[in-house]
C-alpha cells in the first residue's frame, strides 16, 4: 500500500506538482529557515526513510535475480512493488506489465498493477485492476486502502470509507486513517475527521497536520485552515497558496480528492460555494482516538483563554491543580511562531501547542475552574483563534516536530505583528516552485542505490545477452544437427555399399510385379537349366518398375558371353552393372 503524494511524509519534490501541492511540500524549507538548532526528523520521517531504504534494498535484489532469469514472475512483482515504494511509477508499471506476460492468472500482480495506475491518477484503470486481482483470489489486504482511494478520487466517498474501515480492521495504518479522514471531510463530517486524526495531531505528525488543514479548508473554515498555513509555511508562500486553499468548498468532492491527495487543482472557473454532502455515517474506524467535549457556551468563553499541554516538569506553584471534572479547553488552530526568547520567565505559560491532552488538562492560573456542565456533542480538535482577544501563543511549525514541548516562550511584543497592509499579488507558479527549497535529507542519494535509468539499462543488456546466447546456442544446435544426421546418412550408405557392391548383370526382362518376376526367372531358369545352372536371379528398381536380372558375372565378357547364349536359346537382353549400395533383391 502505497502513500499519496500529500497526505504522506515528506519526500522528494517534484516540479510538476500542483500549485495546491506546493502547501503541503513546503513546511522542510519554512523550519529550516526559521529553526535556532538542527531538529532530528521525527518518528514518521524515520519510519518513511527506513521504508525507503527497504524498498531500495528490495529493487536491488529484484534486479540482481532478474539478472539471472529475465522472466522471474517473483522478482519482476519485487522490482515493481519497490519503485511503487520509491514513487518511480512508470518503471513500476514497465516491471509490472512484464510480470503480468509471465503470470497472467497472477491475482498479486494485478493488485500491484492497480495501485500504479493510481499513482498514475488513472482511478478507472486501478478499479478494473483491483476487481481482477480479487477474481483470481488475492487477498484484499493487498489492495483495500488504495481502492479506497481510487474511490475516493472517483467520488464515490460511502464505497471508499468502507474500504478503508476494512483495511484498518485488518492492519491499522497511519495513512489510512489520514485517507479516512479527508474522505470524511469530503462528506462533511469535519468534526469526526479531526477526530480520527487526533492521536497523530498529539504527535506533531507533519501529515496529519497538512491532513487537517486540507480538511478545514473542504468544509469552508477558512480562518482555521490559513492558521495552518501561515504558522507552517513562509508569509510570502502562504499568501500565495491561500487563495488556492479557500476555494477548496467550490470543488466537486473528486476534484477535492484530487486536490488532497495529489495536489491537482482544477484550471479554468469553479462552481459556487459547494456545502459537502453529508452521507450516511459508517461504522467507527478500530483505530480513531476519543475527542473532547465541551459545550456550546464554554467553548466561546474559553476562546480567549491561552490552551497548554501538560509537560514532564511541574507546573509553578502559584498555578491550581486541575480538577478531574473540568474538561479540556478547546485548542486553536497553529498561528505564526513569534521569535523564542532563550531564558523563559517565571509565571509565563507553556508554547501553545495545536493539541489537547485530554488527560492532563490544565488552566490558566487566573482563573479558577467553572463548574461542569451537561455534556454536549463532540467538538473539533481546534476553532479558529478570536483575532481580537489578545495575542495568540506560538503556533505549530514543522520544525518542531519530534522535538519536546518549551518549557516557556516569552510572549509577542506589541512590535511582533505589523499592522495589517494591502494584500500581497498572487505570485505565478513558477515563483512558487522557485522559492522551494529541499532538505539535504531528501536529495540524500543512498549509495549503492540504483537509479531507474539505470536498472532499465540493466534489464535491457541482459535481455540482449540472453537473446544472443540464445540465438548461437540454437545455431550450435543447429550444426550439430545436420552434421549427425549428415553422419548417420553416410555411415548409412556405407553400409548399404558394404553389403551390395557394385556387379554387373544381365537384364532379361522388366515388371512391377516382384512375384511375377520370380515367377519368370523360374520359367527362363527350367527352359535353359544348363544356361542358367549356377546364376542367381533378383530384381532392383527401374524408374516405376523393377529390372529382371540374371547373374552376377565376374566381369562384362562374361555377362556378354552368356547373353550370346540366351540369345541363341531364343532369349533377349542386355548387361546391366548395378552402383555400389544399389540395393538387388534376389529371389529364393
Amino acid at each position: 500500500m502505497r502513500r499519496s503524494k500529500l497526505t504522506a511524509g515528506p519526500r522528494r519534490v517534484r516540479l510538476h506538482v500542483g500549485a495546491l501541492g506546493l502547501l503541503f511540500l513546503s513546511a522542510a524549507p519554512f523550519a529550516a529557515a526559521h529553526a535556532f538548532q538542527v531538529t532530528p526528523p521525527d518518528a514518521a520521517t524515520k519510519a518513511a526513510m527506513e521504508k525507503r531504504t527497504a524498498a531500495r534494498t528490495m529493487l536491488s535484489s529484484a534486479i540482481a535475480r532478474l539478472a539471472s532469469n529475465a522472466t522471474d514472475s517473483a522478482a519482476l512483482l519485487d522490482a515493481g512493488r519497490a519503485s511503487i515504494e520509491l514513487e518511480d511509477y512508470r518503471a513500476a508499471l514497465g516491471f509490472l506489465t512484464r510480470a503480468e506476460q509471465a503470470s497472467p492468472r497472477d491475482g498479486a500482480v494485478k493488485a500491484a498493477l492497480g495501485s500504479a495506475m493510481l499513482h498514475l491518477e488513472k482511478p478507472s484503470r486501478a478499479l478494473d485492476y483491483f476487481g481482477e486481482a480479487q477474481l483470481l483470489g488475492a487477498p484484499e489486504r493487498l489492495f483495500l486502502a488504495d481502492r479506497g482511494l481510487a474511490r475516493d478520487l472517483l467520488g464515490q466517498q460511502d464505497a471508499a470509507q468502507r474500504d478503508y474501515q476494512l483495511a484498518l480492521s485488518i492492519e491499522p495504518s497511519d495513512e489510512v486513517i489520514r485517507r479516512y479522514a479527508i474522505s470524511l471531510g469530503i462528506t462533511g463530517q469535519a468534526d469526526r475527521a479531526i477526530q480520527l486524526l487526533t492521536p497523530q495531531l498529539r504527535t506533531q505528525d507533519r501529515a496529519a497536520w497538512r491532513s487537517r488543514a486540507m480538511i478545514l479548508a473542504i468544509n469552508g473554515r477558512n480562518d482555521e485552515a490559513a492558521e495552518i498555513v501561515k504558522a507552517t509555511m513562509p508569509a510570502l508562500l502562504a499568501q500565495s497558496i491561500l487563495p488556492y486553499l479557500t476555494q477548496m468548498d467550490r470543488l466537486n468532492p473528486a476534484q477535492q480528492a484530487a486536490a488532497a491527495h495529489f495536489g491537482r487543482f482544477p484550471a479554468g472557473e469553479l462552481g459556487p460555494v459547494r456545502k459537502p454532502v453529508q452521507v450516511a455515517a459508517a461504522a467507527p474506524a478500530s483505530t480513531p482516538a476519543p475527542s473532547p467535549t465541551s459545550t456550546p457556551g464554554k467553548r466561546r468563553g474559553d476562546r480567549d483563554k491561552p490552551v497548554q499541554v501538560a509537560t514532564a516538569t511541574p507546573p509553578p506553584a502559584t498555578r491550581p491543580t486541575p480538577k478531574p471534572t473540568l474538561k479540556p479547553t478547546p485548542t486553536p488552530t497553529p498561528a505564526p511562531t513569534p521569535a523564542p526568547t532563550p531564558a523563559p520567565t517565571v509565571g509565563q505559560p507553556p508554547a501553545a501547542v495545536p493539541v489537547r491532552r485530554a488527560d492532563t488538562p490544565s488552566v490558566p492560573a487566573a482563573k479558577p475552574p467553572a463548574p461542569t456542565p451537561a455534556p454536549a456533542a463532540a467538538q473539533p480538535v481546534g476553532v479558529a483563534v478570536n483575532s481580537g482577544a489578545g495575542p495568540v501563543g506560538p503556533g505549530f511549525s514543522l520544525s518542531d516536530v519530534g522535538q519536546p514541548p518549551a518549557a516557556a516562550a516569552a510572549p509577542p511584543s506589541a512590535t511582533t505583528t505589523p499592522a495589517p497592509s494591502a494584500a500581497a499579488p498572487l505570485a505565478s507558479l513558477a515563483q512558487i516552485v522557485s522559492s522551494i527549497e529541499i532538505p539535504p535529507e531528501e536529495l540524500e542519494r543512498t549509495s549503492g542505490a540504483v537509479g531507474a535509468d539505470t536498472l532499465a539499462k540493466l534489464v535491457e543488456d541482459k535481455r540482449k545477452a540472453d537473446a544472443a546466447e540464445a540465438a548461437k546456442r540454437e545455431k550450435e544446435e543447429a550444426a550439430a544437427k545436420a552434421k549427425a544426421e549428415a553422419d548417420a546418412k553416410a555411415k548409412e550408405e556405407a553400409a548399404k555399399k558394404k553389403a551390395n557392391p557394385s556387379r554387373i548383370w544381365v537384364q532379361v526382362a522388366a515388371g512391377s510385379n516382384q512375384k511375377a518376376l520370380a515367377f519368370d526367372f523360374n520359367r527362363f531358369a527350367k527352359k535353359n537349366a544348363a544356361l542358367f545352372k549356377g546364376k542367381d536371379g533378383g530384381s532392383t528398381e527401374w524408374g516405376r518398375t523393377r529390372r529382371l536380372l540374371v547373374g552376377p558375372f565376374k566381369d562384362k565378357k562374361a555377362a556378354a558371353d552368356w547373353l550370346a547364349q540366351y540369345k541363341k536359346a531364343g532369349g533377349d537382353g542386355f548387361v546391366f552393372t548395378s552402383d555400389a549400395g544399389q540395393e538387388v533383391d534376389l529371389f529364393k
